[in-house]
């Protein structure tokens, strides 16, 4: 379950966004730093998707928080393509079987991102959102001393995703959206054959499919009453 909220002096007379918010707030999961938050668009990145949950201006809210659709201006089309380069090394001191550091096992990754949104009426708006959202690799090469635990490893994750946002009033809007992933994994490990050479099994198109619903709500009645929360059931 992935959940975040920002809030900025909650008026006393209303209480009740405070309670939403706690509901809303479980604890967060990052699928062990593969998930990614910075999706190619100029609010998220460099700011590892700080203001995703406050977008109202581009269309990439359909994917951070749909309720912001009702604030974007115009009919919006945005794409980007960022580039993760790592750079990850071992200390094998106190490796017993022998091997090498690995090197460098960081993987250059390519990651796309497209977003648009549409206005279908005066309270309605619809988005659509195609992006990368989770991945990571390491390839430390065949002599690496810990290769017992893993040679190379790969998961990548593509998701669609389609959205619509809600204006209830002028303060408060809704939306709820589902993202469609495609997630690939693959993996390279040595076996230990004691005097005989190392053996190695793969892990090879452990491919899954799934949805990810979403939910959001942003409330901004006057500059002292801001609320908005986005809810990810895992």
């Amino acid at each position: 379950m992935m959940t975040e909220c920002r809030e900025k002096k909650l008026s006393s007379g209303r209480p009740f966004l405070a309670v939403l918010a706690l509901w809303l707030s479980a604890p967060s999961a990052q699928a062990a730093g593969f998930y990614i938050s910075e999706v190619g668009t100029p609010a998220s990145l460099g700011t590892a998707g700080a203001a995703n949950v406050t977008n109202t201006w581009g269309p990439d809210s359909t994917w951070a928080n749909p309720a912001g659709l009702v604030h974007v201006e115009g009919d919006p089309m945005v794409g980007g393509l960022q580039t993760i380069v790592p750079y990850m090394k071992w200390d094998t001191d106190l490796a017993e079987k022998g091997g090498d550091d690995g090197g460098n096992a960081g993987v250059i990754a390519v990651v796309p991102s497209f977003y648009l949104s549409r206005a279908l009426s005066d309270r309605w708006t619809f988005g659509f959102g195609l992006s990368a959202l989770q991945g990571g690799g390491a390839d430390y090469g065949d002599g690496f001393a810990g290769r017992y635990g893993t040679i190379d490893v790969a998961l990548a994750g593509l998701g669609g995703t389609v959205s619509l946002g809600y204006k209830v009033n002028d303060a408060l809007s809704l939306g709820l959206g589902a993202s469609v992933i495609r997630t690939t994994y693959e993996q390279k490990i040595a076996i230990n054959l004691g005097p005989l050479p190392d053996g190695t099994v793969r892990i090879k198109d452990a491919d899954d499919t799934g949805v990810q619903p979403i939910l959001g709500l942003q409330y901004s009645e006057d500059c002292r009453t801001c609320c908005r929360c986005r809810h990810r059931p895992a």
